[in-house]
């Protein structure tokens, strides 16, 4: 791959820029541009991270202190996993315990159930045991979200985002759909604190699978006659390993004019945690995932590979975003023309490129920088999480008044093979102008953006296929007749919940480095 080419006035050289020229087509690079100062300026297309991202959690010299709570649902759809519920509460309580002291000083625990009918209600201690479950009504996980924002850790069950029922409040007056349940969201991202400090508040999710077993409300307006129970059965079976543990009984109209059957086999329902700070959030994931088989639910990476009990997929973390520090550790030319010295200092938090050329002479070159984790090798304390947020990668001065003397030593520049961590770059020497590495050099920050637009156009977009995104979309539906295993309305709560937030401006600096000369 060839990044920014210098044109010359020589055929020789005007023949080997045509050459490069046809090599850059559909690269992903860019200039550095003198006084872009923008959050997407300068910056390379929005990038999905395809892998997972481990984050390995370090406990903080002083625990924060704040209230923790659960919340489950308890509305009439979640009527078949009432033997699922007293489970998935105590993974969460034994979570917890791994964060108590170390990451959070709790000053009140509760764990509370909420459905239209009694609001939040039915709380108890952590050290009490769970209050009966009997669900019934409607939802308001619009609620649930709002109750996250007087609270600094909340944990909530819910079998969906987009709610049955056509009865809500406030804004949801008109029914919890994913529209408001996506608005509440926001809110909870954007809540500050009761001090007025401003916060950095996250969001992830564990899909879980589970048996149910009992009454399925598909919210549809579909005649018994016209309903294909073993059409929904084949789609049940495709996704899962269940054989013939799946069953659907007498379908039948409620009195609302909806289809509702007997089902009993698979179903997706949602482990949402809300932390006031990222950080927390980060460490309660990643103590659920510890925990999980040593409670007996299972850990799989697909679907397809759940047959009974309870298992969990990885981790989702829907907001902010993260990406771990880049280590740069190797400098390799890969092409160059005339005469041009450089030299990778690397170091952990800072390494340096000295670019040097002699005098009255010019060069110029294609180099490979490369990296590796910050936390390669470690397993302990860690959790593989999956990002929703797409990011543009910038590669910027600290000051602003030294993007012209940086854009005449790094010409272009562009990631290699979907990497964030590792660059291509296409360098230049210029003997007249001198920025002293231990004296002058020009301080660049590797910085990632978190661009939520771009993750609600690829969940609109049929034709973008990020793995993270495409999972949203697998475990979602909108037909919940044929599909009662799957989280109905999921991906439209998440698309719209990114559209509210786009303005959002969130980002990190993934790593520090100085381009300099000897001179």
């Amino acid at each position: 791959m060839k990044l920014g080419c210098v044109r010359q006035m020589c055929i020789s050289a005007l023949l080997l820029l045509l050459v490069t020229m046809a090599s850059c087509r559909g690269c992903a690079s860019r200039k550095i541009d003198e006084g872009k100062t923008g959050q997407y300026e300068d910056a390379l297309a929005p990038l999905f991270v395809d892998a997972p991202v481990s984050f390995c959690r370090k406990n903080p010299v002083q625990p924060k202190r704040g209230k923790v709570q659960i919340l489950i649902d308890s509305s009439g759809s979640l009527i078949g996993f009432q033997h699922t519920i007293a489970p998935l509460a105590n993974w969460i309580k034994n979570s917890f315990s791994g964060l108590r002291e170390s990451m959070i000083d709790p000053v009140a625990s509760s764990v509370c159930q909420f459905d239209q009918n009694k609001g939040i209600s039915n709380c108890t201690d952590f050290n009490q045991p769970l209050g009966p479950y009997r669900p019934s009504g409607d939802t308001n996980l619009h609620d649930a979200f709002r109750a996250s924002r007087d609270n600094d850790l909340t944990f909530i069950l819910t079998d969906g985002v987009a709610a049955t029922g056509s009865r809500g409040s406030g804004d949801c007056a008109g029914g919890v759909d994913a529209a408001c349940v996506a608005r509440a969201m926001k809110d909870a991202m954007h809540a500050q604190s009761l001090e007025g400090d401003d916060v950095d508040r996250g969001l992830w999710i564990f899909p879980v699978v589970a048996q149910y077993d009992g009454t399925f409300f598909t919210e549809q307006p579909i005649s018994p006659t016209a309903f294909q129970p073993n059409e929904t059965i084949r789609r049940i079976r495709s996704d899962s390993d269940v054989g013939a543990q799946v069953g659907i009984q007498n379908p039948h109209v409620s009195a609302d004019g909806n289809l509702v059957f007997q089902y009993r086999g698979p179903r997706m329902i949602l482990l949402i945690v809300i932390a006031r700070w990222a950080d927390l959030g980060r460490a309660a994931v990643q103590s659920l995932w510890e925990r999980a088989e040593f409670l007996g639910i299972r850990r799989i990476d697909q679907m397809r590979a759940y047959s009974s009990g309870l298992a969990t997929l990885l981790p989702i973390e829907v907001y902010p975003g993260f990406l771990n520090p880049v280590r740069w550790q190797k400098l390799a030319e890969r092409d160059s023309r005339g005469t041009i010295d450089v030299v990778l200092k690397p170091v952990l938090d800072k390494s340096s490129i000295t670019i040097q050329c002699p005098k009255s002479a010019q060069g110029e070159g294609d180099f490979s920088l490369t990296s590796s984790p910050l936390n390669e090798g470690q397993v302990a304390g860690c959790v593989p999480i999956r990002l929703l947020p797409a990011i543009n990668l910038r590669l910027r001065p600290v000051r602003d008044e030294d993007a012209t003397d940086l854009s005449k030593f790094v010409k272009d520049y562009g990631q290699q093979k979907g990497s964030y961590s590792d660059l291509a770059l296409h360098l230049a020497c210029t003997p007249e102008l001198a920025r002293p590495c231990n004296s002058n050099p020009i301080v660049t920050q590797w910085t990632g953006y978190m661009n939520y637009e771009a993750a609600a156009n690829c969940l609109a977009s049929p034709e973008c296929h990020s793995p993270s995104l495409s999972l949203i979309k697998d475990l979602s539906t909108s037909n919940a007749s044929i599909e009662p295993h799957r989280i109905f309305g999921l991906t439209d709560t998440v698309r719209v919940f990114f559209q509210d937030i786009s303005d959002d401006k969130r980002s990190i600096v993934l790593g520090t480095l100085d381009v300099c000369t000897n001179q």
